[in-house]
């Protein structure tokens, strides 16, 4: 079972590929942040579109949690708020789905 902890730094992980994206896809060897990447990709594509917004914001475009709120014309308070739905999200969807294995 993964813990919000555990799903936190998971997150920080898919940021971190898809800064390096071109250097994982290129070279050509699947491994454990790859796989991860698409077990939350999956996941997300259940969420609310709000919170799929937000991932896409965050962890895909890169954005910090100020950019996002400019970029979605929301303040940074509520994107917080959407923040911590989003980890809850991951936590219930990848623990129901077994993501943990």
């Amino acid at each position: 079972m993964l813990t919000v902890d555990e799903i936190r730094k998971d997150l920080l992980d898919i940021r971190y590929y898809y800064t390096r994206k071109s250097v994982f896809d290129n070279s050509g060897i699947a491994n454990q942040i790859t796989e991860k990447v698409k077990r939350y990709n999956a996941a997300v594509r259940t969420a609310e579109p709000r919170l799929f917004d937000l991932y896409v914001c965050l962890y895909i475009k890169n954005q910090t949690q100020e950019g996002a709120a400019s970029e979605l014309c929301w303040s940074t308070v509520y994107v917080q708020k959407l923040h911590t739905r989003l980890v809850l999200f991951f936590h219930a969807q990848l623990n129901k789905e077994g993501g943990a294995a």
